[in-house]
């Protein structure tokens, strides 16, 4: 019998100790709007990615000009994405290609930074302009 109650004490102990972990994931939440050219963003991606490169890389889908994630505290390079239809059509995939609709400086070499502290954090808000259309 004793040997029957250490091993429930035991799963008891795991059970109750395992779900609470050892302290936090390491996130906190972020959110914030994105607008183009004035407007919310209808659809796109944000991704914060660390300026020290010491973490990975988090993203969140922009729906109506707004985001929420969870990502690391930190300096943060942010990258925003967003693409429509250019109008020719792939003749083996049958699909519409897409393009970029966001320069390079809010993307690819972006020049967009965000803090981020452990905890609270204010609602972060970009502002990008329209990619000029490709010849």
């Amino acid at each position: 019998m004793t040997i029957k109650r250490t091993i429930v004490a035991l799963l008891a102990a795991f059970i109750l100790v395992v779900p609470s972990g050892c302290g936090g994931d390491g996130l906190t939440d972020v959110s914030g709007t994105v607008t183009i050219d004035g407007m919310p963003l209808t659809t796109g991606d944000i991704v914060l990615e660390a300026a020290d490169k010491n973490s990975a890389p988090q993203g969140a889908t922009i729906t109506d000009g707004e985001f929420k994630m969870r990502v690391a505290p930190g300096k943060k390079i942010v990258r925003i994405n967003a693409s429509e239809g250019d109008g020719v059509v792939d003749p083996l995939m049958k699909t519409e290609g897409r393009r970029s609709i966001i320069p390079p400086e809010f993307n690819t070499s972006s020049t967009l930074t965000a803090d981020i502290k452990d905890g609270s954090n204010p609602p972060l808000s970009f502002a990008v302009k329209r990619a000029a259309p490709r010849p």
